[in-house]
């Protein structure tokens, strides 16, 4: 193997990490949050001198970015202090970390001449390898282990939860990681129609990755897919080339369907008892599994719609409280912040979604437009189900895949890692 061939082997390697962020402490010792701080004081050196020597403009929608994060954590704590509770610096702020992280592998793999869609064929090539892990670990049971111990760090064992799903790589099973693949799901479609239809080849494996771990993420392909599709036939797109991608994609999810039957039963019937309580949700307006739950307990705002209350409601801290537990990210943040902190950290997000370079083909610009549009409504239904916009692995794909579809469709001029000269912005 070549110098060229094992640096971006390690770009990969360091990318699945960032990306998925297994929780590695029980296997050598340090936290995984240890290991990304010093992962990024020993890339700094060698960012600063790629940024050097090719990157001569600030990213200034990924710096207005982080302005707004950076402003929604001062504000919550003061808020926070206010009342006496946790500031949670660390934990609203380690995004930040992530965010450059993803920043610095677009740095990397466009100095080793990675073309836009050459860009966003990396997280699905991590998500195939993924699914490749999950593959394994249901044809080997005993593999299986290594999930379930990244899935519970050492508490105690849902069984319920072990048996129907928890297979994989990665920091959390059961929201951020399928809801990350529905993005990525969606993604692979709309390049599929507008690029190349190759792209509908991810989408089978994508979908093993969702379905073995958590329905919230068929939920958020299924609004992402619908939203890319009228935003794509209002624009005059293909009628039959739109429709009939999507019916391909709806045969994938039956066909694994009818395979996890016969494979993995228990997690097939927990998959149907999902989509039975929807179908009972939408057809018959009743409310039945996590709809009772989210739909009901869990949906309730502070008293203070203005302020907060300077605290989340997740779980036992809802109990420490006096409130009954909520996942909702609109509920944690109302009590963290109120409307002022909700209006300065989403309308930040949103703006970044929605910003398209205009410098573009109009194809290109098509794209970007309908995957931002997509975005959004998968954003707005994620932070539904839990606390998307702070935090975790789906803001950071959001990031990744803005930042991409933003930069110019070409690589670094003269992008050999032994260049020294060219010039493009995608560094932060």
């Amino acid at each position: 193997m070549n110098k060229n061939k094992l640096n971006l082997l390690l770009i990969y390697i360091y990318g699945f990490y960032v990306f998925y962020f297994p929780e590695v402490s029980s296997f050598i010792g340090i936290s995984s949050h240890l290991v990304l701080i010093g992962l990024f004081f020993l890339l700094l050196p060698i960012v600063f001198v790629i940024k050097k020597r090719e990157i001569t403009k600030v990213n200034k929608n990924l710096l207005l970015l982080l302005i707004g994060i950076v402003v929604s954590i001062i504000y919550f704590i003061i808020r926070a202090s206010v009342v006496n509770e946790d500031t949670r610096i660390l934990q609203n702020g380690f995004i930040i970390l992530q965010i450059i992280h993803v920043s610095f592998l677009i740095i990397f793999l466009k100095k080793y001449g990675k073309t836009t869609d050459e860009l966003i064929k990396f997280p699905l090539n991590l998500a195939l390898f993924q699914s490749f892990i999950c593959i394994m670990m249901v044809v080997f049971p005993s593999l299986k282990g290594v999930a379930l111990d990244l899935y519970y760090k050492g508490q105690p064992e849902n069984i319920f939860i072990s048996a129907n799903r928890i297979y994989g790589i990665s920091n959390d099973y059961t929201f951020f990681t399928p809801a990350y693949h529905g993005i990525l799901c969606t993604v692979a479609l709309i390049y599929s129609i507008i690029q190349k239809w190759k792209y509908i080849v991810y989408i089978p494996f994508l979908l093993i990755n969702i379905l073995l771990n958590g329905r919230i993420g068929l939920v958020v392909f299924f609004v992402g897919a619908l939203s890319a599709m009228f935003y794509l036939l209002i624009k005059g797109k293909s009628r039959t080339k739109v429709i009939s991608y999507l019916f391909l994609s709806i045969l994938s999810i039956i066909s694994l369907l009818a395979i996890a039957k016969s494979i993995v039963p228990t997690t097939y019937n927990w998959i149907m008892l999902g989509i039975n309580d929807t179908m009972s949700f939408l057809l018959d307006n009743e409310l039945n599994g996590n709809y009772s739950a989210l739909l009901d307990d869990m949906l309730f705002f502070p008293p203070n719609l203005i302020f907060g209350e300077g605290f989340r409601v997740y779980a036992g801290s809802g109990s420490a409280h006096g409130y009954y537990g909520s996942d909702i990210g609109y509920v944690n943040d109302m009590f963290m912040g109120g409307i002022l902190y909700i209006g300065i950290l989403y309308l930040s997000i949103y703006w970044f979604i929605l910003k398209v370079n205009t410098r573009t083909i109009k194809k290109e610009f098509l794209l970007n437009k309908t995957i931002s549009f997509s975005l959004l409504l998968m954003l707005l239904i994620a932070n539904f189900k839990g606390e998307s916009m702070r935090s975790g692995l789906i803001i950071l794909i959001v990031v990744y895949i803005k930042l991409v579809l933003n930069s110019e469709r070409k690589p670094l001029e003269n992008h050999s890692i032994e260049n020294k000269s060219g010039g493009e912005s995608i560094g932060i």
